[in-house]
């Protein structure tokens, strides 16, 4: 497990949408599944969405970010994100799992960005298929991550130049 910190809600949800895999076109994260999405205004508002997918012809069992990013930004836009409590969970596609974990000793590699209670994080988390399990992968999981984190924040700075 890695913990990434951001000092703003506004920097963590500019990485949500903004963070660039290494292709560098696409967002980071459009491919990946969305598992949980709540979000919470300090006057009451909320929305909270189930993103399980019923239909899984898709071959996911989330729906993927990309299909609902923009719902998001604008509850978040309409809302000012400030004094919001954010929880989006994210797991990585299988096309990237399979990569770093060639012997499938994981079920899932996991993102999970939190904002509230004075603390704005992303953690990248693991769930194991077999113990005990290898560190090949994780350290992969987790350099994968931070360098996602690492490119944003680079470009994320240039603006402030």
């Amino acid at each position: 497990m890695a913990n990434f910190k951001f000092d703003t809600t506004t920097q963590m949800i500019d990485f949500l949408f903004n963070a660039k895999s290494s292709n560098d076109i696409d967002s980071a994260f459009d491919k990946w599944e969305t598992t949980y999405i709540s979000l919470k205004t300090a006057t009451g508002l909320e929305m909270a969405l189930n993103t399980r997918v019923l239909d899984t012809g898709s071959g996911n069992e989330y729906l993927i970010w990309k299909k609902i990013k923009s719902m998001v930004k604008i509850f978040l836009d309409q809302n000012n994100n400030s004094g919001m409590s954010i929880d989006i969970r994210l797991v990585c596609p299988q096309s990237i799992k399979s990569t770093i974990d060639t012997n499938n000793s994981f079920s899932s590699f996991r993102l999970s960005l939190y904002s509230g209670s004075g603390i704005i994080i992303a953690t990248s988390t693991t769930i194991e298929n077999v113990t005990p399990t290898p560190i090949e992968p994780i350290t992969a999981w987790n350099t994968m991550i931070e360098s996602i984190f690492t490119t944003w924040q680079t470009e994320y700075n240039k603006q402030f130049q």
